[in-house]
């Protein structure tokens, strides 16, 4: 057996700092030589690589974005804005989260067609850009899975579209790239921020700043405690943070620069939407009792006739399902001392049925749940025990090298360790509240019973949490070495028509990123098989812990983790009571993945005729390698082993090329006209296999943006206006995986797919399924998925200003279109080969699910056709949580005379988003109306703040306390939003998704600089 490789994470690292040195003291000697001859000319010029300090109020006039140097953000013709500490400061961002909806045509993120939950806003760091999730930040230009906070940042830019100049890997939305800071020359300076809010935030700031030998060593300092808390009981996120950034010059042509962060973020972060309602139906059902109740007792279940079982148990369509399998393991957390018992057959509360479908989001929007108990609407239904762990650690070397007078040198290199630890006691799918609509536990007979007419169950009626644990962890380590070299061409003495020719500013570069990334997700199960094979991955060997609400008890479940061990009792018969012995495994194999990027790519930008015409074009190759394992399955349980038993045996190796070509066209000083056009890789696809078992193919972006730029009162006053069309093709939409849209999931163990694979076979109709993968047999995370085209059109408008030294604006405003291209890309010849041959076959259609016996492969059938009409007919027409208009302004004002007010600074911040597409009218022929879409609600929020200097003794040289009194959400809209919707059946809308918008909230905060 092959043994898992020693990835090299430290070797690239010791090739890149031994780079560095050779190619530093190869330069040193003769730079020391021509320093020692310099006399009356100085050549030495501010690195090409540096921006710090290029920037007035909330506008900067260079950025690194545009070509990897420092560029005139006049001379791009790439869409950037760049967010300046001042504005950060002003709207009070600690993170990229907070300013992300202040940016045009971007928002937060709240899930999407891959993610309709929006779980990757519980573990990474997305936001949408253009309509496209972009799942990654980078530092430097380095990638990094690490949150950004503004306690060691010194800017924020974004690049909106596809732009292979800066990246090979990346969303077609764009990118946001953080520029952390860094040690300065010239003066010593230190800073502590303090913040408090009245929901029990507390956030501590230090910033320090040494120079300890002047100009040639500098230290820079910063560290955070973020300890926050909200309206939302029991959410929290806690971080603490150290920062170290030490510059060096041992020449004047050299800066030697190291930074290292190491923190942790420990969290309680809920699911976005409220909680799921599952109770609802039943309380409502005007059903007496009786026939309404599932009325199975222990005795029906061990030798009861199934038609009488099944009769008593009452089975009401969208009112009370039932447990179906053979085996459903619950422990109740109210009263441990019942064991773990089988709820065969037993009922429970059903998702709403919708217009003939079951719909499984419905947002629960009446907090009293019964006449007793009340659930806050607002709760964390996982309790206190739902929390993530990240740990980090991310360090770099830089070497900036002026070799000549116009050419300089840069290499970087980076490495970060990244763990993630996410226990969940309620798991994504299952935060709902459900009932128990059952007259009898397992282990009670009817016969027992003094009164008919009364439940026995003493928990009949009351609502229950309940979900079987999850425990996933991750490991990312990530090694990246970046070399630039640029060189300067002055060609201002050369006239063409008395227009000179400038200058060519030329960079190539080399990159490389090594990555090994290592993923378990285990359920908790019994390790004593309830199979007659002895497997153990099946899902009828899950535990499933319940949490019953009541007045004595919290509204949430707070069990701390233990296993469960019990011996089985016969005396009960029917395996009610059985052998348990629970435990974390591994019923998915783990994922382990050695991913290599090589990328080279040159870029020229050619500034002419007294800077009327700016040039940019740039080609990039970008070669991806991949190298995955596949996991030991042990032969009996069917579970998957751990890392060290894994055999690398799928490789995966593609190369792409991509292309930035943009003009900037100045006719007259104040006026800009530029356009630009752009391909980009999304990624690999080297995780991800279609129905067929294959890799799906890589995604891929390309774009253009054309517009104009005005420059008004000496640039004071900033005003861009652009066009844009982006497009990405294959992306990886789960179309087939989500059960949230029209009710159907079909890639999962019991989706549409394997159930009718499942039923074919069981009625002996396995010849129809030839060639056909089943669900057990996928590589990776055992799930397929399929693809989609999306473009995304529109406009966007903003402008900055500082009108004074004292007043500052900023206004952007956006018009988004975005709609699917096509979608089904691979499932559609699936269909063509195992669905349509048997469509028309009434013996066929006729064959039941062996597993849920009110469905036939006709009504399987039926399911996928309306999912695939779902997903087909809404090409061409707006996406879903998209809003076509937005709108962002931002201002404040310092007086500089006056009484008491004399230095006081006022300031608003405003965010508007026209009510989004939240779903589909149904006509009457079952295909849906996009171009017609149910609209939620528009989101208008109001923040406004006020600072003031405080002197903090007498004289002109007592120190200075900045105090800042902020309100968000000042009006107090809300206080839901809708997300998604369908057809009631009669063309009006049932709202399902809400999610919360955060109250008004004041916070403080003091800032000191010494």
């Amino acid at each position: 057996m092959n043994e898992i490789p020693c990835f090299p994470n430290l070797s690239i690292m010791r090739r890149a700092v031994s780079l560095i040195g050779l190619v530093g003291l190869s330069s040193v000697a003769p730079l020391m030589a021509q320093e020692s001859a310099e006399t009356a000319e100085e050549v030495i010029e501010l690195s090409p690589f540096e921006v710090s300090g290029s920037q007035t109020g909330y506008y900067a006039t260079e950025t690194l974005s545009g070509t990897n140097l420092k560029t005139d953000m006049r001379s791009l013709a790439n869409p950037i804005t760049v967010v300046t500490q001042e504005l950060m400061e002003d709207i009070g961002a600690t993170s990229y989260k907070d300013v992300v909806d202040f940016l045009p045509s971007t928002k937060s993120y709240d899930g999407d067609t891959a993610d309709p939950n929006a779980e990757e806003a519980r573990r990474g760091t997305p936001y949408v850009s253009r309509g496209f999730r972009v799942g990654q930040l980078t530092q430097s230009f380095l990638a990094t899975n690490v949150r950004q906070d503004n306690f060691n940042t010194e800017r924020l830019t974004q690049s909106r579209g596809p732009n292979s100049l800066l990246f090979g890997l990346g969303s077609v939305g764009g990118a946001i790239d953080i520029t952390p800071i860094r040690g300065t020359f010239g003066s010593d300076f230190s800073k502590v921020v303090i913040s408090l809010n009245e929901y029990g935030r507390r956030r501590g700031v230090l910033d320090y700043n040494k120079e300890l030998i002047d100009d040639k060593l500098a230290l820079r300092l910063a560290g955070l405690y973020d300890k926050t808390e909200t309206f939302r009981d029991l959410e929290f996120s806690r971080r603490e943070s150290i920062y170290a950034d030490l510059s060096y010059k041992p020449f004047k042509r050299t800066t030697i620069r190291f930074n290292i962060e190491d923190g942790s973020i420990e969290e309680n972060f809920p699911r976005l939407f409220l909680t799921k309602d599952w109770i609802t139906p039943w309380i409502n059902s005007t059903l007496p009792l009786n026939q309404k109740s599932n009325l199975t007792d222990l005795d029906l279940v061990v030798k009861g006739p199934a038609n009488t079982r099944n009769a008593l148990s009452n089975i009401v369509d969208g009112v009370q399902r039932r447990h179906v399998t053979t085996n459903y393991l619950v422990w109740i957390a109210n009263d441990p001392s019942l064991g773990v018992q089988n709820w065969k057959f037993k009922g429970y509360g059903s998702q709403p049925l919708i217009n003939g479908q079951y719909e499984n989001n419905l947002s629960l929007l009446n907090p009293q749940l019964t006449d007793s108990i009340y659930y806050p609407l607002e709760t964390v239904i996982a309790g206190p025990t739902d929390r993530v762990k990240m740990d980090y650690t991310r360090y770099s070397v830089t070497l900036e090298q002026q070799l000549f007078k116009d050419t300089y040198f840069q290499a970087i290199a980076a490495h970060e360790d990244f763990t993630y630890d996410d226990f969940r006691a309620v798991r994504r799918e299952d935060w709902n509240i459900n009932i128990d609509t059952n007259y009898y536990l397992p282990t009670q007979r009817a016969s027992d019973n003094p009164d008919p007419n009364q439940p026995l169950n003493p928990y009949f009626g009351v609502p229950y949490i309940e979900s079987n644990p999850f425990l996933l962890a991750r490991t990312t380590e990530l090694d990246q070495f970046r070399l630039n070299l640029s060189h300067r061409i002055d060609l201002s003495d050369v006239d063409v028509f008395g227009l000179n020719l400038g200058e060519i500013q030329m960079v190539g570069s080399y990159y490389r990123l090594e990555s090994d990334y290592r993923l378990t997700q285990k359920d908790e199960m019994t390790l004593v098989s309830v199979l007659p094979n002895g497997s153990l991955d099946n899902l009828q060997g899950r535990i499933w812990r319940r949490w019953y609400m009541s007045t004595e008890a919290p509204t949430y479940p707070n069990i701390p983790w233990e296993p469960l061990v019990q011996s089985a009792d016969p005396s009960f018969g029917g395996n009610i009571v059985r052998d348990v012995q629970s435990a974390f495994v591994n019923r998915l194999p783990p994922i382990l993945n050695l991913e290599t990027t090589e990328s080279q790519f040159g870029i020229v930008q050619w500034r002419l005729l007294q800077d009327r015409l700016s040039l940019t074009g740039g080609y990039r190759e970008d070669e991806y390698s991949s190298d995955s394992m596949t996991f030991q399955r042990d032969p009996v349980t069917r579970l998957y082993e751990e890392y060290d038993t894994g055999v690398i045996d799928r490789f995966s190796n593609s190369t792409v090329d991509n292309y930035n070509v943009g003009a900037v066209v100045r006719p007259f000083r104040d006026i800009d006209f530029y356009y630009n056009k752009s391909t980009n890789n999304v990624n690999a696809s080297v995780n991800n296999y279609d129905v067929f078992g294959e890799f799906l193919p890589p995604q891929e972006g390309e774009g253009f943006d054309y517009g104009f730029r005005t420059f008004f009162f000496e640039d004071s006053i900033v005003v861009k206006v652009n066009y844009y069309e982006n497009t990405q093709k294959n992306v990886i939409s789960n179309p087939l995986r989500d059960g949230g849209d029209a009710g159907v999931e079909m890639a999962r163990e019991n989706g549409r797919v394997e159930r009718l694979l499942n039923s074919l076979a069981a009625g002996g109709r396995s010849d129809l399924t030839e060639g056909a993968i089943r669900y057990g047999d996928y590589a990776g995370n055992q799930l397929w998925t399929d693809i989609e085209d999306i473009q995304s059109t529109g406009y966007e408008l903003e402008v900055t200003a500082n009108l004074t030294k004292e007043w500052r604006l900023m206004f952007n405003m956006s018009k988004q279109e975005s709609a699917l291209n096509a979608t089904y890309k691979t499932f559609t010849k699936w269909y063509d080969l195992y669905v349509e041959p048997i469509k028309n076959d009434a013996s066929v259609l006729s064959l039941p699910d062996p597993r849920f016996g009110d469905y036939t492969v006709e009504r399987i059938i039926a399911d996928m056709d309306r999912k695939v009409q779902f997903h087909e007919s809404q090409v061409g027409g707006q996406l879903v949580r998209s809003s076509r208009w937005a709108w962002n302004l931002v201002t404040s004002y310092r007086f500089s005379e006056g009484g008491w007010w004399k230095s006081l600074q006022v300031g608003t911040a405003m965010r508007w988003r026209e009510a989004p597409a939240i779903g589909y009218p149904e006509n009457p022929d079952g295909s849906f109306n996009t171009r017609n879409p149910f609209m939620g609600e528009a989101d208008f929020t109001t923040d406004i703040w006020f600072q003031r200097p405080i002197p903090l003794g007498k004289g002109p040289k007592a120190r200075i306390m900045h105090v800042t009194l902020r309100v968000t959400n000042a009006f107090d809209e809300g206080p839901f939003i809708s997300r998604t919707g369908v057809d009631d059946g009669t063309g009006k809308v049932v709202i399902l998704q809400r999610t919360f918008k955060e109250p008004r909230t004041f916070e403080i905060e003091a800032t000191m600089k010494f």
